[in-house]
């Protein structure tokens, strides 16, 4: 497998990773650790599935090759 096809893995463990930070930083700017944990989900899961999209659509571009 190409390491093209392997980079959404990395990148969701990247968005793992900052979990952690992203979430400090929401609850310092929003003040409200409900507002934060909300935020900071929806963030991750947008940016997972636009990664997954894009995966998708190299897959699907490679095999057409």
């Amino acid at each position: 497998m190409s390491d093209t096809l392997a980079a959404p893995d990395d990148f969701a463990q990247q968005v793992a990773d900052a979990h952690g930070y992203l979430l400090k930083f929401a609850r310092l700017q929003l003040r409200n650790e409900t507002w934060a944990d909300d935020v900071v989900s929806e963030t991750m899961v947008a940016a997972l599935a636009k990664a997954d999209r894009k995966s998708n659509r190299m897959s699907a571009s490679m095999a057409h090759s």
